[in-house]
């Protein structure tokens, strides 16, 4: 008997707002006497409902397969795409867009309408902007002459100088580079060029989160002064005197939620709106920021397109990325800065990060830690020794200072030298167990003089909810210090100065000797522990649209389980024979033939595998497989390419 809504909520498959959506899109359309098949409409909305829950936009086949996969072997039976398709394009309350339903599909996938309509809107405001040149495009020469100067007399760097010229070509433009590429400096070098021929020109600075806003205004001042005997003095001065702010405060709140007072019909007042941290932007916030952008100025977007996405729905930086590479948006639009000025792939956290970015990289991650010989990696394997001593011997030597009497400048300083990061929140090597651990073990020390006393003198907290009114943004992170006036919060304000509340001022907080990746980001630390979870993770590597022509390297990830590669040129995969434990895998949109299925045979775990859209004419292989593997879900080869001459 196939598995329906309930069991997927009972056994908390799917969540209490997923279910609950199910059920009142099933049950308007029975009240509306539409003769629907009522487990599977019901089914089919909660999944897309929980593809929202885990921030994504949309619900597809392939995201199907792979909840399939996920699912309890007692739940796997669930109706096919087919029948959701079939069954929700019955319903009023889907449609294809073009009337106000709760739920759209686009021919291809599912979303909820307000999301459907959030990219639609954003998707054409970036065309539009992309292919509007900029108002400042009349005088490049001299804008050039400016950042060449800018540059310096010697060793410009080409890629910076080309991305800082790329904001005065149209009006969109995106700088993308890991941490150390200089996007920085091509703001000010931006900023710099473009008020030395206009002083008038408003410019705005921006950021998703407070916390983030503020670092950009103390990497930007930095920047200037290591520059200023290339800018101008009056130019510096109002560089410097620039502050950026959060998205959400340069929108405007307002007394509705979602709803600020900068939007399509009352433009930001501003000439250039520079955003940072941009891969933390969600669809919707990106959107309403772009509605908001006054015709004639020009939006700049900085962010690593490889760092995660936003916690709330949609990857829009990595999207956008992906959209210029293969011509949906102008070629220019997005520039990519390579050169680290941080570490050297010589240097081995530098060469740690360009293999973690590129699983084609045929090179052993523990190998690198091994080999190196600066100091600068040292891997701890906890089957080796004991994961508990290594823990107690760093939070001592890492914290012990925080107890001790200093200023509460010091003292800060002393807590962003160092951070324990973990990948998830929960289980034994989440960062809600590890910072137990952390007070327990300075408590054993004598630090912490009371494990009851929530605020305790030294304790690391970090803000998780926005407070306007004391300018405490989500991930602002301080201490709780014994003053003479009793217990303080004291944080880092705006201008770099120490800032301090009493702390029953302080509602959303939590301990943070440990803190997530997600968390970490655009953080900066002289060294971290970095904590993998206590037992395997499914890993869903998605190489969806990268150009590759060979799976080399991918060999090497024998635990791989779920595996997508979409629009491709793949023509091969012999190196694929090694995944043993892939469970999904979806190949789509690439070349392959007949010659190259029967590698598949290989993969005996498979429960799911989709090979649309290549240039497979003889079902032979995949009828083999079907016997094979006879509880694997295998939708068969479609003689479509993205390229049909070249089957031929």
């Amino acid at each position: 008997m196939k598995s329906d809504i309930y069991d997927l909520f009972k056994s908390n498959v799917i969540g209490d707002m997923d279910y609950h959506f199910g059920r009142f899109i099933a049950r308007k359309e029975e009240e509306s006497g539409n003769d629907i098949k009522r487990d599977v409409v019901e089914l089919a909305a909660a999944l897309i409902s929980r593809q929202v829950s885990n921030g994504h936009i949309c619900f597809s086949a392939a995201d199907l397969n792979n909840f399939i996969v996920d699912c309890p072997d007692n739940l796997k039976d669930l109706p096919s795409w087919d029948e959701m398709v079939g069954a929700l394009k019955k319903c009023i309350s889907c449609s294809f867009g073009n009337k106000m339903t709760p739920l759209v599909f686009d021919g291809k996938r599912f979303y909820l309408h307000r999301y459907w309509n959030y990219e639609n809107r954003l998707a054409q405001a970036v065309l539009k902007m992309s292919m509007q040149e900029s108002r400042h495009k009349e005088r490049l020469d001299e804008i050039e002459k400016n950042l060449s100067y800018m540059g310096g007399e010697s060793d410009i760097d080409e890629g910076q100088f080309n991305a800082a010229r790329s904001a005065f070509l149209n009006r969109f433009s995106v700088i993308t580079g890991g941490p150390g590429t200089g996007k920085t400096t091509v703001v000010a070098k931006i900023i710099g060029a473009l008020w030395k021929v206009s002083q008038n020109e408003k410019i705005v600075l921006a950021a998703p989160t407070g916390k983030a806003a503020s670092r950009m205004n103390e990497a930007l001042k930095n920047t200037v002064e290591r520059m200023k005997d290339k800018i101008d003095e009056d130019v510096k001065e109002k560089i410097l005197s620039l502050n950026g702010t959060s998205i959400h405060r340069l929108l405007g709140w307002t007394n509705k939620p979602g709803v600020f007072k900068h939007n399509g019909e009352n433009p930001l007042d501003a000439d250039l709106v520079i955003v940072d941290e941009a891969s933390m932007i969600d669809l919707s916030l990106m959107s309403k920021l772009a509605d908001a952008i006054p015709d004639k100025a020009t939006l700049v977007l900085l962010g690593d397109k490889d760092q995660l996405a936003s916690v709330e729905a949609g990857n829009v930086l990595g999207d956008i990325c992906q959209a210029a590479k293969y011509g949906y948006i102008e070629n220019n639009t997005v520039s990519t800065l390579t050169k680290s000025y941080r570490f050297s792939m010589e240097d081995s956290i530098g060469r740690l990060a360009t293999v973690v970015n590129d699983i084609t990289k045929n090179e052993n991650v523990q190998n690198l830690f091994e080999s190196c010989k600066d100091g600068s990696l040292q891997f701890f394997d906890p089957s080796e020794s004991s994961l508990s001593a290594y823990l107690k011997k760093i939070v001592k030597e890492k914290f012990s200072d925080v107890f001790k009497p200093d200023t509460p400048e010091n003292i800060l300083k002393t807590l962003d030298k160092f951070r324990i990061l973990c990948a998830v929140r929960k289980g034994l090597r989440g960062v809600e167990e590890m910072n137990r651990f952390a007070q327990t073990i300075l408590y054993e020390e004598g630090l912490i003089r009371e494990l009851k006393d929530e605020w305790y003198h030294g304790r690391p907290i970090m803000v998780t909810e926005n407070n306007y009114n004391l300018e405490l943004f989500n991930g602002d992170c301080g201490v709780v210090l014994e003053t003479d006036s009793g217990k303080r919060a004291f944080f880092k304000g705006k201008q770099s100065e120490t800032i301090s509340f009493p702390v029953s001022m302080l509602q959303t907080v939590e301990t943070v000797y440990a803190m997530t990746v997600h968390k970490s980001q655009g953080s900066e630390f002289d060294e971290i522990s970095f904590i993998m979870p206590e037992k395997e993770v499914a890993i869903l590597t998605n190489v969806a649209k990268s150009g590759l022509t060979s799976l080399e390297g991918i060999e090497n990830l024998t635990k791989l389980e779920s595996l997508t590669v979409n629009s491709n040129e793949l023509d091969s995969m012999e190196e694929v024979a090694n995944l043993t434990e892939l469970k999904s895998f979806n190949i789509i949109n690439n070349y392959l033939t007949n010659e190259t299925l029967p590698v598949l045979l290989n993969l005996v775990n498979l429960e799911s595998l989709s090979i649309g859209k290549n240039c497979i004419t003889d079902f032979t292989v995949i009828n083999q497989l079907k016997e094979k593997l006879p509880h694997a879900e295998i939708l068969g080869g479609i003689i479509e390419a993205q390229d049909p001459g070249r089957c031929n």
